[in-house]
């Protein structure tokens, strides 16, 4: 399956919605997209993975650089995925030590817009 990407705006955040496989070479464009949508964007960013039916670990790395570009600009990058495998692929690979994930794209928004 093709990987989609959109970004659209909830509560004047930018959510980044993933449809598809994010294997190596979806990584690549997962990367892209975090990248385009953090210049577009500001400090800010929800990845919402609920639409992602498998990921791979050069995905799980983008997340984690992209994390530490906002971090390093004061702010902050947000994960959400479906309760299931991604969720728990995403906290066996420590993601969740890292980059906090909800399991709604309205419950990300909220926490970001506290910071």
């Amino acid at each position: 399956m093709a990987l989609k990407t959109m970004v659209v705006e909830l509560s004047g955040l930018p959510v980044l919605r993933v449809d598809g496989e994010l294997d190596g070479p979806a990584a690549v464009e997962l990367r892209h997209a975090m990248s385009v949508a953090s210049e577009a964007h500001g400090i800010h960013l929800v990845v919402d993975l609920s639409n992602t039916s498998y990921i791979e670990s050069a995905a799980i790395g983008a997340l984690i650089e992209i994390q530490v570009s906002y971090l390093e600009r004061g702010g902050r990058l947000a994960v959400t995925c479906a309760p299931g495998n991604i969720a728990r692929i995403l906290e066996v690979s420590g993601l969740a030590d890292v980059v906090p994930l909800f399991d709604s794209v309205e419950s990300a928004v909220a926490f970001l817009s506290k910071r």
